[in-house]
């Protein structure tokens, strides 16, 4: 019999929630080709990609399908009370909670809860006091009440470990988010040529939450553009008002007035997965300046792609990008980062990747592979390995 696995996507609401929002659509789908019998719990159908909507298999089928949950208007209320009864109802073998937070008591079924970085510990201005404590709360409530908990680096391993106390280290089990390739392969219905106007252009993919570290790119490019004359910046992802749990720091629209580059860098906002891909393609550099990443999706499918990637050597960057990108020490250094943005497009082709390291990225992040390593973890398996 296949496991029964419930996943619960019921904080997605698409574009507003950042890379979470797709790391569990690529691991839905490879969980279900690799034989579990999987459910996803949302809110509304409505709320998710039209991409991985059209990808569903027909109703009836086996492998994945959606369970809505209308009346969830708050997810944390809906994980604690109604997602159990629906998993015991349907006699769910594990949920996997897909977002930090766990139901407060033991489940008949296996639980599995992700936690995907600890940066209001590092970053706390970004959080307001209250969101602060609900974190704080939440985390130390999965450690306890989760069977198992994944972290989506070794570098959020450790913060756990330093911040929540060695004692949990046994249940942490480092699973890399998966990358759904495919999913950039089809050519858009529309060209990019409305978003770079035929230019040459450095891409940077972020949602922009303060960590992302967006301004001080633009600060970066404006200096770096007159070196580069030709060059546009692409900012692909959810503009702030569109964010949800964020503290937001200004508008990133009145930086690049004040430093005149309204016609040298685009803000396209999200974008498809075809037109998203098609960036890829055509860039020249991807940049990704983050002061804070448990993960760092878009610099690992930039390299994957067979993209130039400039990232800063923070948190889990190095390590996601197996050390195959270049590194700005100081992620608040415009300065470094236009000196590195013109070298790199100066000299692209010595700072392409290689063939092996895009093999080595794409099999390590395949969603199926990474799949097969949740299957361990959320059928017992690996806890029935720790105790023998």
């Amino acid at each position: 019999m296949p496991l029964k696995v419930g996943v619960s996507g019921l904080f997605i609401r698409t574009g507003t929630v950042g890379g979470a929002e797709f790391m569990v659509y690529n691991l839905t789908r490879g969980l279900a080709a690799e034989g579990a019998s999987t459910t996803l719990f949302v809110r509304r159908a409505r709320d998710l990609d039209a991409g991985f909507l059209s990808r569903l298999p027909a109703p009836g089928n086996d492998g994945l399908a959606l369970s809505e949950i209308a009346s969830a208007r708050n997810r944390f209320i809906a994980e604690q009370r109604v997602l159990p009864r629906l998993a015991r109802e349907a006699a769910l073998d594990v949920v996997l909670f897909a977002n930090y937070f766990t139901p407060l008591a033991r489940q008949p079924f296996r639980t599995v809860t992700i936690v995907h970085d600890l940066q209001y510990v590092h970053l706390p201005r970004n959080f307001s006091f209250r969101k602060r404590a609900w974190l704080r709360f939440a985390h130390r409530a999965t450690l306890r009440y989760a069977d198992e908990v994944v972290v989506i680096s070794h570098a959020v391993r450790d913060d756990m470990l330093r911040t929540y106390g060695a004692k949990w280290r046994a249940k942490l089990h480092v699973i890399p988010n998966p990358i759904d390739w495919d999913r950039f392969e089809n050519e858009p219905a529309e060209g990019v040529e409305r978003i770079t106007g035929g230019k040459p252009y450095v891409l940077s993919v972020a949602s922009h939450y303060p960590h992302k570290n967006l301004r001080t790119l633009v600060r970066a490019f404006a200096i770096a553009r007159r070196h580069l004359p030709e060059h546009r910046l692409v900012l692909a992802g959810q503009i702030g008002n569109r964010l949800r749990g964020v503290v937001l720091d200004g508008d990133l629209g009145d930086v690049i007035r004040s430093h005149g580059l309204s016609d040298s860098v685009v803000v396209s906002g999200h974008v498809t997965d075809p037109v998203l891909g098609a960036l890829y393609r055509g860039a020249d550099l991807f940049v990704l300046p983050s002061l804070f990443e448990g993960f760092g999706m878009p610099a690992v499918e930039a390299l994957g792609m067979g993209l130039p990637t400039l990232t800063s050597a923070c948190t889990s960057l190095p390590e996601v990008t197996l050390g195959k990108a270049s590194y700005v020490d100081d992620p608040m250094d415009a300065q470094a980062w236009t000196a590195r943005i013109v070298e790199m497009v100066r000299n692209r082709s010595s700072y392409v990747p290689d063939a092996a390291t895009v093999a080595d990225l794409r099999d390590r992040c395949a969603p199926r592979q990474v799949a097969r390593q949740y299957l361990r973890v959320l059928s017992g398996e690996s806890a029935a390995r720790r105790m023998t």
